[in-house]
């Protein structure tokens, strides 16, 4: 539980850390003690891959990218180490508990707009400065050749 909450912030080298360290585990423990553990290794190994993918764009190509190398071959790892159908078992509980957290988190939203429509307004207008703020970025990169923003 403890590496799993570690890994959540979006430092890389941490999270290489945490990968690294549950690669270790998948190499030297048996797979069936490994099992009651999969959900919570899985959990940060497919948020990183999912944050990862979402950053780059929607052209490049997402197979020789280095934040999603590691989270891919851990996760085949433990697919090989547990038995595909307790690791399939784990990935769509995982994929579950997210777009429940999704749909709740939407459903909250717009609870606010109907309750609280001051608010809802405000995250609105910084939602749209945030957009415009981003498209300001991506053509100041496109000028001077930055790709993914790498060299901000």
């Amino acid at each position: 539980t403890r590496l799993s909450n570690i890994a959540r912030p979006k430092d890389r080298r941490r999270r290489e850390s945490v990968f690294k360290c549950f690669a270790a585990f998948a190499a030297s423990c048996d797979g069936d003690d490994l099992v009651p553990y999969l959900e919570l290794i899985i959990d940060p190994l497919d948020r990183a891959i999912r944050e990862a993918s979402n950053m780059s764009r929607h052209g490049d190509s997402h197979e020789n990218d280095p934040r999603i190398a590691l989270p891919k071959d851990v996760l085949q790892m433990f697919e090989e180490k547990c038995g595909t159908s307790n690791f399939l078992q784990a990935y769509v509980e995982v994929n579950k508990k997210v777009r429940h957290k999704r749909d709740k988190r939407k459903g909250d939203i717009a609870a606010e707009k109907v309750s609280n429509p001051g608010i809802a307004a405000k995250r609105k207008i910084a939602k749209q400065l945030r957009e415009k703020e981003r498209k300001k970025r991506r053509v100041n990169d496109h000028r001077h050749g930055v790709k993914n923003g790498s060299n901000r």
